[in-house]
């Protein structure tokens, strides 16, 4: 795990409505890691007590919950969402956002810095944590999932000058990006790279470039995968060389400045090539660790055959590839070429989304149904070995890329309990009108996912569902 010096992120504490205890019964624990087998946990005092293979003894009062057949998992780690705040929160708002992330089992989330204005300084970053803070003060209960803001590349996002990194390292930003567009100018690049490795860096942390990896040019304004269905839609299609292309550039970047680099959203079979390749030349040159990648949900599950059936609200760019493209990054989730999987959350108006598909704006949303629909869609809800890797890249993975605090993406006694409770058995029908974020437009409406997440707990806090629900559901 990574060191933490995050001083804009909120720090965990007790909160005032957190369950005084409770003792989960016959649970599957799993530590981030690996799982442990069916265990009793203690929780008291918003932390995690005890956790014994089985017959805890039950203190005098105590409430205990049978979760037999259920999962308990750390909290999950989102290193990619758009919150739309400051700027458009007709969309979404940081309470709206962070409300939809604990529906979706997630303790912390990691925002985009494409806002208005865009953040680029240390004052956007303590903006975006203070409307946090306002919308914990606002809730009458419950507690929201920790946010921390990654930092623009280039001022304004305009891809000319690098930011000052100095001041945003110096209040805990270690993630930066100009994502929803590549820095196209090499030189520009190459200046952000050198101001970076001029910068005073955190002691033991490791500072990651994330790339949106495409070529504006070879996008050609496209609206959808370049394929057989946008020849039948007549649209204009985004080829695959315009992110295999910038796939390879930001690999070989990391290589010539050392750097860590992570590339966002892949979703091309040449893509996943390129980074398995680059991570054994990033071995050779002693920089394991520096090259990362993420994959989204929905690409994990869609393909651009659904574009054609469900129009905008399947539109997203990088967009829904083919089937090939889909089992590539089914396989290297699994094997590890891909280490992370995360939502890209990105909500617009339902007015918006009904606009024809070539004047809507890119976009799906993922918080709320994110671990269903990633289990559903590589088979990890009913394999171990596949559900250790997918929860992994969920958990722990991206807790340590975050440079999140310690206790973040484990499970662990004497740790704050962040945790899930996940039900790999239930079988349920995805109903947008029951998010938590503003939009409800979705393209897993009506679909049958396998697992959900029954409940999520921060700091020892209810933050979704409910024990009185987790006992009927039982």
């Amino acid at each position: 795990m990574q060191g933490w010096v995050a001083p804009c992120v909120c720090y965990y504490h007790i909160p005032v409505n957190a369950v005084s205890e409770v003792i989960f019964r016959n649970a599957e624990l799993f530590t981030g890691e690996r799982f442990l087998g069916p265990h009793d946990l203690r929780i008291a005092g918003g932390v995690i007590v005890d956790i014994i293979h089985t017959d805890l003894l039950k203190p005098k009062g105590v409430r205990e919950v049978d979760l037999t057949g259920m999962w308990v998992l750390p909290a999950l780690c989102d290193l990619h969402t758009h919150l739309r705040e400051p700027g458009n929160p007709e969309k979404e708002t940081i309470a709206t956002g962070l409300a939809a992330a604990a529906m979706g089992g997630y303790g912390l989330v990691v925002a985009m810095p494409n806002t208005n204005p865009v953040c680029d300084t240390p004052e956007i970053c303590e903006a975006q944590c203070e409307l946090r803070r306002q919308a914990m003060s606002a809730q009458a209960n419950g507690e929201l999932p920790r946010l921390k803001p990654a930092c623009a590349l280039t001022v304004g996002r305009k891809g000319e000058q690098p930011v000052e990194f100095e001041p945003l390292l110096a209040v805990g930003c270690t993630l930066f990006t100009d994502d929803g567009d590549d820095v196209e100018d090499d030189e520009v690049l190459r200046s952000v790279f050198r101001t970076l490795g001029t910068a005073q860096l955190p002691e033991d942390t490791l500072v990651r470039v994330m790339f949106h990896a495409q070529n504006r040019r070879l996008m050609r304004h496209g609206v959808m995968h370049d394929g057989d269905v946008s020849w039948r839609m007549k649209l204009p299609g985004i080829s695959r060389e315009s992110e295999d292309v910038a796939v390879k550039r930001a690999i070989n970047f990391g290589l010539e400045f050392h750097r860590a680099v992570h590339i966002t959203h892949v979703t091309t079979a040449g893509a996943v090539q390129a980074i398995r390749k680059g991570k054994e030349e990033y071995e050779r040159a002693n920089l394991e660790h520096y090259l990362t990648c993420e994959v989204t949900p929905h690409h994990l599950t869609f393909t651009h055959e659904d574009v054609e059936r469900l129009g905008a609200v399947a539109k997203v760019n990088p967009p829904l590839r083919e089937e090939n493209d889909r089992h590539e990054l089914r396989k290297g989730l699994l094997d590890g070429t891909i280490d992370i999987v995360a939502t890209d959350h990105a909500p617009h108006t339902a007015e918006e989304k009904a606009q024809p598909l070539a004047n809507a704006p890119f976009g799906i949303t993922g918080l709320e149904v994110a671990l269903a629909a990633s289990m559903t869609a590589t088979g990890a809800h009913r394999d171990q070995d596949r559900a250790t890797r997918v929860l992994s890249a969920m958990t722990s993975v991206p807790a340590g890329f975050a440079c999140a605090p310690p206790y973040c993406g484990l499970l662990r006694e004497r740790d704050p309990a962040d945790l899930v409770v996940f039900d790999p058995g239930a079988e349920w029908v995805v109903n947008p009108q029951e998010f938590a974020g503003k939009c409800k437009v979705s393209p897993y409406a009506g679909m049958k996912l396998k697992g959900r997440v029954r409940l999520t707990m921060l700091g020892g806090s209810v933050a979704y569902g409910s024990l009185d629900e987790l006992e009927r559901v039982r």
